[in-house]
């Protein structure tokens, strides 16, 4: 599965197979303030939440799951009628009787599993069982699936200067060429000598020069461009709406501003440093991604082997 969210959906579609009852239901909450309830029900072969699915999703995230989390053990409810007004939503959709029971987590997710029968089909002690059997292993499933997304997610996050990592610039890259007539641009900004750097400071000191780096990229960017490490001592800016002649006086303001930064070591070193900018801009340039980006390295390298410190923004074919 792809995530939380994928494998709730696979959950119930295979539960209403196994539990052979009108509706299954699966509701997940994150114990970290601020955050919704998620939940994916499983409407039938006749359909039969479809009309009431708003009010029933509702119902579950502040009574249903609420008391069976209190309880913390399978709840049956053999008689819905006997139970009003907090099971009205189910009652609507022709539910006469349920079962829910909890989903533990060890990742700050707590939830429930549900399922509903009608027409006067009864929740039998077999069913009960299946469910109390099943539970550990969704909980399980739902654990993993999470911690699946956290590691996506990291892999698209720099650790050190928390930009978006490589992997997401293509995606960012591809978003701007899907946008035909739309004029845009792509810097490469490389810090100097990086290496002596890493060499004098150590890795920890060197952070602090990517660290340093980043908040002047942010800084000096617009809150429309797309900011990343693009390698160890690169990042990469990508700009929409901006024609060359823009993004060269953003180059230049971030190659000004690099060059005042000042960053202190544990032993009281004071580091200064400077960067080097190559830039491209479609369409006149090219349309291509990478094009664009191959251009963008040529000019980055010119500009280093032209002394550092500058911006390249043409030539090279």
């Amino acid at each position: 599965v792809m995530g939380v969210s994928d494998l709730l959906e696979r959950v119930v579609a295979e539960l209403h197979d196994i539990f052979d009852v009108e509706v299954t239901g699966v509701a997940l909450r994150d114990l970290n303030p601020g955050t919704r309830c998620s939940q994916v029900l499983h409407p039938g072969a006749d359909r039969v939440l479809l009309p009431t699915g708003a009010a029933m999703a509702k119902s579950v995230a502040t009574r249903l799951m609420p008391e069976v989390l209190k309880a913390n053990a399978t709840s049956f409810w053999p008689d819905l009628a006997q139970d009003a007004p907090w099971s009205r939503a189910f009652q609507n959709a022709g539910l006469e009787s349920m079962a829910a029971t909890v989903l533990g987590s060890q990742n700050r997710l707590q939830g429930i599993v549900w399922i509903g029968r009608k027409g006067g089909e009864r929740i039998s002690p077999h069913h009960l069982y299946l469910l109390e059997a099943l539970a550990p292993i969704i909980s399980t499933s739902v654990d993993s699936a999470q911690m699946r997304e956290h590691i996506a997610a990291l892999k698209l996050t720099d650790p050190v200067t928390q930009l978006p990592s490589y992997q997401q610039f293509e995606l960012m890259a591809n978003r701007l060429v899907n946008r035909p007539g739309e004029p845009w641009t792509l810097m490469l900004v490389d810090i100097d000598r990086f290496r002596q750097i890493n060499e004098q400071l150590g890795h920890s000191g060197a952070d602090d020069v990517l660290r340093a780096t980043a908040e002047v990229l942010l800084d000096c960017s617009r809150s429309t461009d797309q900011l990343c490490r693009y390698s160890a001592d690169q990042f990469a800016i990508l700009s929409p709406q901006s024609s060359r002649g823009t993004a060269v006086e953003l180059a230049e303001r971030i190659r000004r501003s690099m060059s005042k930064v000042r960053v202190e070591t544990g032993d009281g070193k004071v580091t200064e440093f400077s960067c080097s900018i190559g830039l491209a801009a479609s369409p006149v340039d090219h349309r291509d991604a990478d094009m664009l980006i191959y251009l963008a390295m040529q000019r980055l390298t010119q500009a280093k082997q032209q002394g550092r410190n500058r911006v390249v923004s043409t030539g090279v074919a």
